[in-house]
């Protein structure tokens, strides 16, 4: 575990922690009763609800805090990926070329490492250090390549073949880039392509909200008119509640849809949870003015 992550970790707890303690006297403050957490909950059926709005914005709050720390830690992690999938192809051409100029692979991985930019340039620095040092240029590839995207530890492999082969090293390194260029341009096609339907994901969830906020306000109004029966089989509270649980599934399941599908990476479904629960939470709790 490096030292991001175990600061990702530990901000991911801290910080709700930090949340679920201020609220309260922030939302006091603003003088809106709405957001003044309460703490109420009932059963239904074994489940604790919670019934009381502030309660819900508290809770969302709370895991807007955990998921913020883990979406910067994985942008980074995201944006590194991308980068090291992106230049892979430009290190296959150049060390052929410079192979066979070097006459040496650790000399030609050096000379690699300070055309290219970071952060592949530091794996191709390790690597070429610690075969350097060992003489095992297997070794090498597996410990400098380790933490890198399965895919781009597949292409740089060629590195490694393309050595050991050397008659063939130009065909093998040029099919090598020339197939990580054409796979590279197809993804960021279909990227692009499914580009729309993160858009169509948050307007769900948020379509969700506001109808289950006009939902629960035509049953508080509806109470209050003291129809017959109505207002001792439905509590109000305990159907927002209901709701409330039910968008914060949909959140989740959207933000984990869009950012694999969509994305490619799922550890930016903690950029769409972020973005939407408080939002979405709001929404949902405030809507119901507009026919009260």
């Amino acid at each position: 575990m490096d030292t991001r992550q175990l600061l990702a970790i530990t901000a991911a707890i801290s910080l709700p922690v930090l949340w679920l303690l201020i609220y309260p006297s922030l939302a006091a403050k603003t003088g809106y009763e709405i957001l003044v957490p309460e703490h109420h909950v009932m059963r239904f059926r074994y489940i604790p609800v919670i019934t009381d709005p502030g309660t819900m914005v508290e809770v969302s709050g709370a895991i807007t805090m955990t998921a913020l720390p883990l979406y910067l830690y994985a942008r980074r992690r995201v944006a590194i990926a991308e980068a090291l999938d992106q230049q892979v192809a430009e290190l296959l051409a150049l060390y052929a070329s410079l192979l066979a100029s070097t006459g040496s692979a650790a000399d030609a991985l050096l000379a690699a490492a300070r055309i290219l930019d970071p952060p592949m340039s530091m794996l191709v620095e390790k690597m070429a250090r610690i075969y350097k040092s060992t003489g095992d240029l297997d070794l090498a590839f597996r410990e400098a390549f380790r933490e890198a995207p399965r895919k781009v530890r597949i292409y740089a492999y060629n590195i490694v073949a393309a050595t050991r082969s050397r008659g063939l090293m130009h065909r093998v390194l040029g099919v090598a880039a020339s197939h990580a260029q054409s796979t590279r341009r197809l993804l960021n096609l279909v990227k692009a392509r499914l580009s729309e339907y993160g858009f169509i994901g948050a307007l769900a969830s948020i379509t969700y909200a506001f109808s289950a906020g006009i939902v629960v306000g035509l049953v508080k109004k509806l109470s209050l008119l003291s129809l017959p029966g109505f207002g001792r089989a439905v509590n109000p509270g305990l159907l927002l509640g209901l709701y409330y649980y039910t968008l914060i599934v949909i959140i989740l399941a959207a933000a984990f849809i869009v950012a694999r599908v969509v994305q490619g990476h799922s550890l930016l479904a903690t950029k769409y949870i972020v973005v939407l629960t408080l939002p979405d939470t709001l929404i949902m709790l405030l809507s119901p003015m507009i026919i009260m």
